[in-house]
């Protein structure tokens, strides 16, 4: 599980500090609910119970608000994390500021990350009892309360199209130069090609600051704060520095390139992997 939750990090651009808020952040929300385990007042049954008796139906509504065990708990955290890292990375100060848009936009992420079904939907799981706190919160201080059910249900039922059962053995694409051509935008080109020739994450990839670039030598602040530094060829060189030499930086949204990469994919009629491929 926290391999899982690491590479769906991995794909979101953030400091330490703003990881460290998150995990922070949503310690307090679980436990401002009494759902961790040394907060809660009530039993998981006598919560399901009082659901039951105020007209729960199904198993959603029958398990809201019910308290964890201690290994559900760590469990649930490490899925959160992600998500309240997504959320401060696009501007986010209060964690209860949480929209079922972020919660969208961090799930076509997490599909984009190849996690296997299982691990998608116990990670959904997770995010839902997380977003019923907020809800909880705001209901209790006047605040909006909003529709993340529907929102995480419609990823459910797409990722179980799109995502394998399974591990991939391998996410390699067997022929990525066929890919790489077929962008037809030229720094997505770019960007595919650092990833390609020089292995490269593609946070770190998608955006170079011209102080990380001397010569051919590329120096990233990737996975963890390390530092890892690539030789790009002398023809991907002159490109990232035509770039930056007219805009200042070069700089792609990590988003619009999975997106292009997704269809280049489909063009050259091969299996969608994720950006790792």
């Amino acid at each position: 599980m926290q391999t899982r939750a690491g590479n769906i990090i991995d794909s979101i651009e953030h400091s330490n500090k703003q990881e460290k808020w998150a995990e922070r952040k949503v310690t307090e929300v679980f436990r401002e609910s009494n759902l961790c385990p040394d907060t809660a007042t009530r039993t998981k049954f006598e919560v399901m119970q009082e659901n039951r008796a105020n007209g729960a139906v199904g198993s959603h509504e029958v398990h809201q608000n019910t308290p964890m065990s201690w290994s559900t708990y760590h469990s649930y955290k490490s899925a959160c994390i992600p998500l309240a890292v997504f959320a401060k990375t696009e501007g986010v100060h209060n964690i209860y500021e949480i929209t079922p848009k972020m919660v969208s936009d961090f799930l076509i992420k997490t599909v984009d990350c190849g996690v296997k079904l299982v691990t998608f939907e116990k990670n959904c799981g997770a995010i839902e009892k997380f977003c019923a706190c907020i809800n909880e919160h705001n209901a209790n201080n006047g605040g909006e309360v909003q529709d993340f059910h529907r929102v995480i249900d419609d990823y459910k039922d797409s990722a179980r199209e799109a995502l394998p059962a399974s591990d991939f053995t391998s996410r390699a694409y067997d022929s990525p130069a066929e890919i790489v051509s077929g962008l037809a935008d030229e720094k997505m080109q770019i960007v595919a090609e650092l990833q390609y020739t020089c292995g490269l994450r593609v946070s770190d990839a998608c955006h170079i600051t011209p102080d990380m670039l001397k010569g051919a030598e590329l120096t990233v602040n990737s996975k963890n704060g390390q530092l890892h530094t690539v030789t790009l060829s002398t023809e991907l060189t002159g490109r990232v520095q035509a770039v930056m030499g007219s805009e200042g930086q070069f700089s792609v949204n990590v988003d619009k390139y999975t997106y292009q990469l997704k269809q280049a994919c489909n063009a050259a009629g091969k299996e969608w992997h994720g950006t790792h491929g």
